[in-house]
């Protein structure tokens, strides 16, 4: 028994090092071309390509949104704008959103398998004494206002954010429901600013357009209610 737990945690860790290998080789290879500007240049090759495909361009970007929010690629907001520019601010909210959930509990898994039981115990004692400390500790003491912190708030960097949980032992069912809950307004807010990002690539216009304006207020709104929420998590709320 402990021999086929020990294969299956190897197995897990030799897939998360794969994981986050193939992340830094794809972040290192397309930084540049994700980019909100690039995004803007591309825009009308992007609407022939979504219209020429139809459900399979709709298929392939969810499955592309979803290995990003796997292997945490840092422009994963940008995808956020393309699904707003390509499919709405609706769609685009709900396929991203539902994608990166999918994503992120990948990672979740991953990182849970890799540990195993005993090793958790270590790895959630070392994390206790570093500077991870206090989100694991908030976890521990109050579980869902913190995953929901973790979402909504830069607290820690996204990566962390799916691999905390896991480690400290978070079941499966209260992580994936509050990834997809706290990430909802933020992944909205964006989708916003990419159905604007598509309207003035549309018109050729230098200046913002009413959507986007109002993408940036509630990205404003949205980065405050964060500021309150990560300071009461270092409170201890």
């Amino acid at each position: 028994m402990k021999t086929s737990e020990h294969r299956s945690r190897r197995r897990a860790v030799f897939g998360l090092a794969l994981i986050l290998s193939a992340g830094v080789v794809v972040w290192l290879s397309f930084a540049e071309h994700l980019t909100a500007e690039r995004l803007s240049e591309r825009h009308g090759a992007l609407l022939l390509w979504r219209d020429a495909h139809g459900l399979l361009a709709v298929a392939l970007f969810f499955v592309a949104t979803a290995l990003a929010a796997l292997v945490s690629l840092p422009g994963i907001a940008v995808f956020t704008l393309a699904a707003g520019l390509l499919f709405g601010w609706l769609w685009g909210t709900v396929l991203v959103a539902l994608a990166a959930t999918l994503g992120a509990t990948g990672l979740f898994l991953l990182v849970r398998a890799g540990l195993g039981t005993g090793l958790t115990r270590r790895t959630v004692a070392r994390i206790e004494a570093g500077e991870a400390g206090r989100v694991a500790a908030a976890l521990k003491a109050h579980e869902i206002k913190t995953l929901l912190i973790l979402r909504m708030a830069p607290v820690v960097p996204f990566f962390l954010a799916n691999t905390l949980p896991a480690a400290v032992g978070v079941p499966l069912h209260r992580f994936v429901l509050t990834t997809l809950v706290g990430i909802l307004p933020g992944t909205a807010a964006i989708a916003v600013a990419g159905v604007g990002i598509g309207d003035m690539a549309a018109k050729g216009s230098a200046l913002p357009s009413a959507s986007l304006l109002g993408a940036l207020a509630v990205a404003a709104a949205l980065l405050i209610l964060s500021g309150m929420l990560a300071m009461r998590l270092r409170q201890g709320a």
